[in-house]
């Protein structure tokens, strides 16, 4: 299993981005041009043998097509993390000027630029003030106004912030390591870790049934390879309708949306794939990969790399293929009394029944 690690929850006061942060308004998509712009490129798959090759010119296909036709909203911009609005970046290249000048005068105290520096830096944060206490003023209006579910999960992650739960070093073997890249080395390494079993000390029975199913899937595997039963586009469409939207985009860079606003276009493509994935049984490389992020377990020392808790995002074409292939098991209870992970039915039942049984018992 591939990682890419990516740190989470972690304040880096003096640092700078390296890039500024957009987030995709999908509610104002031209699909039209969307859908005409991936067209003109997933032809490209069928004439593709391998499975890695189709599956990049698709993520490919789509992301190209996303960035000319879905607007985009600036969430962060490069540089320091904050947003800054025109009058006060005007105040900050004042502050910034006159800095200079009286640096060149070689800083003295009491001169009339180090005054007015201090003056210029007092309106600067008094700005920043009013202009955050505006932002808080509106979001609050809007909930009060049009309250919705993602509003509401703002507001929670906003009482949620607590420097208690953020650190600029991780504790290792005793060592402080504060660079961030051997920080994200060391998480990879440790999660690597975490996944290889250190000693082979197994249940014998359970053991025993594990080879005992694996080989009744083997066997079955072997019967099914002469007729495989391949996707089709209903697949493909019901599959997609399953992913949930407004979630993070994977290591490509997409996310649910890119296929439910082109879905009939990219489901023969798609079905092109997933086919040649059953009839060769080779899994593509893109499927082996995600972005696992470190977050930090509640009440836990955050220097500390075992206090955390992996949380990782997978390609969204693997899911779409997880979603096709699930619906083809056709899993279903063999008995009525059977509720747990069972469509429709819910554990409180169960216990309902257990306790009306016991109840029964009891009168007689």
């Amino acid at each position: 299993m591939e990682i890419t690690c990516q740190m989470t929850n972690t304040r880096y006061s003096s640092k700078k981005n390296n890039k500024a942060k957009f987030k995709m308004l999908w509610e104002q998509i031209d699909k039209e041009s969307y859908n005409n712009a991936i067209q003109q490129d997933i032809n490209l798959i069928e004439q593709e043998k391998d499975v890695n090759i189709q599956l990049k010119v698709l993520m490919e296909t789509l992301n190209k097509a996303g960035k000319r036709s879905v607007p985009t909203k600036l969430l962060q911009t490069k540089g320091p993390k904050w947003k800054a609005s025109p009058e006060v970046l005007i105040i900050l290249k004042s502050c910034r000027e006159i800095y200079k000048k009286w640096q060149d005068i070689g800083k003295p105290k009491e001169h009339h630029l180090a005054i007015e520096l201090r003056n210029e830096k007092k309106k600067l944060r008094s700005k920043q003030r009013a202009e955050h206490a505006i932002d808080r003023q509106t979001f609050y209006q809007q909930i009060m106004d049009n309250p919705n579910t993602q509003l509401f999960y703002r507001l929670i992650n906003r009482g949620r912030s607590n420097s208690r739960t953020t650190t600029n070093c991780l504790k290792i073997d005793g060592e402080y390591i504060f660079c961030h890249e051997d920080q994200r080395k060391r998480f990879a390494q440790y999660y690597e870790d975490l996944s290889v079993p250190k000693e082979e000390i197994y249940d014998n029975s359970y053991l025993n049934l594990c080879k005992i199913r694996q080989n009744y899937v083997q066997e079955a595997l072997e019967e099914y390879e002469h007729n495989p039963e391949l996707f089709t586009d209903t697949d493909i469409e019901k599959a997609i309708d399953c992913l949930n939207t407004k979630k993070s985009p994977d290591e490509f860079g997409l996310t649910a949306e890119h296929l439910k606003y082109a879905k009939s276009t990219i489901a023969p493509a798609m079905k092109t794939i997933f086919n040649n994935i059953l009839i060769h049984r080779k899994v593509p490389l893109f499927f082996k990969s995600g972005i696992l992020t470190p977050v930090l377990k509640k009440e836990k020392d955050p220097t500390e790399t075992s206090n955390y808790r992996g949380i990782t995002v997978t390609p969204i074409t693997g899911k779409t293929f997880e979603y096709s292939f699930l619906n083809k098991l056709m899993i279903e209870p063999k008995t009525d009394l059977q509720f747990g992970f069972t469509k429709g039915s819910s554990p409180i039942m169960a216990s309902l029944i257990i306790s009306e049984a016991r109840y029964e018992k009891k009168g007689e």
